[in-house]
């Protein structure tokens, strides 16, 4: 090490010179505070990461909204991801201390889709910090630091519904696979539209049209279906992101109108959320 934090490195005819940066600027990594780190199983941390990280905006326009947002309060940790037209949310009971809690903490998604491939897909321990700014991250010999987002990540709890005017409990197969279909002939169209209209004999109908390649209409079965008649539109891309994530073999799905966010989660797991806004249409 030379001047200018100048370094050699030679190999047999080969000379490299490179001019180095001051120690002093690199950015000083978080402490560790025994009090302060939260302990998750791998696998839990990669399957919150999964059933967010699709809802991130893509746009820098937004750059807070291209980040999953954590919350800590004792030992529940809250993943949250919106791009303004859906989100997803995700929640895990952790190994943290009960006095220990945090918020605002946004973590950008190409970050967590980074650390998910480089975690093992096991039960063991991750370790996190977060910082002032900087997040450690901690498993077996790999330490992955991350910088915080900045900005205030805005408040999206009041948009999600307590209420539902109409109500369906259907098996996820079944859903996933008509609505996969339907997308087929919607994907043309800039939006992906499908549609959805419960029907008086207790079945469920999702049709879709493209002016290019035709249309498709297919009625399904619902474990149960109470409320009001309803007939709503939807991004059948963002539906199926969201469908694809849900292990569990049936899903309630709430509606409070045919303007109104659809509320998305599996039957078994209420750590696990999805939001999605319809569309208004013509006919």
């Amino acid at each position: 090490m030379g001047e200018r934090y100048q370094t050699s490195i030679r190999s047999g005819s080969t000379d490299i010179q490179m001019v180095g940066l001051d120690p002093e600027e690199f950015p000083v990594l978080p402490v560790l505070n025994e009090n302060e780190i939260i302990r998750i199983p791998g696998d839990l941390l990669k399957t919150m990461v999964r059933e967010t990280i699709f809802s991130a905006s893509t746009s820098e326009q937004t750059p807070i909204l291209t980040g999953i947002l954590w919350n800590l309060q004792g030992s529940e940790l809250k993943f949250v991801a919106t791009d303004r037209h859906r989100l997803s949310t995700r929640t895990a009971t952790v190994e943290a201390n009960p006095d220990y809690r945090f918020s605002n903490v946004v973590i950008s998604a190409r970050t967590m889709a980074e650390l998910s491939r480089l975690v093992p897909d096991s039960d063991e321990p991750v370790e996190i910090v977060v910082a002032d700014n900087q997040v450690l991250f901690k498993t077996g010999n790999l330490l992955f630091y991350s910088r915080v987002l900045d900005g205030t990540y805005p408040d999206t709890s009041k948009i999600i519904p307590q209420v539902y005017k109409t109500e369906l409990v259907l098996n996820t197969k079944s859903l996933t696979d008509a609505i996969d279909r339907a997308y087929l002939m919607s994907r043309e169209e800039k939006t992906n539209i499908v549609r959805l209209v419960t029907l008086d004999n207790g079945m469920i109908e999702i049709s879709s049209s493209s002016s290019d390649l035709g249309k498709v209409t297919e009625q399904i079965d619902v474990a149960s279906l109470n409320g009001e008649p309803l007939r709503i539109a939807f991004n059948s891309k963002y539906m199926l992101d969201a469908l694809k994530v849900i292990d569990s073999e049936r899903l309630f799905i709430g509606f409070t109108g045919p303007m109104s966010p659809i509320i998305i989660r599996p039957t078994d797991a209420p750590y696990s959320l999805h939001l999605i806004l319809p569309y208004r249409t013509t006919g």
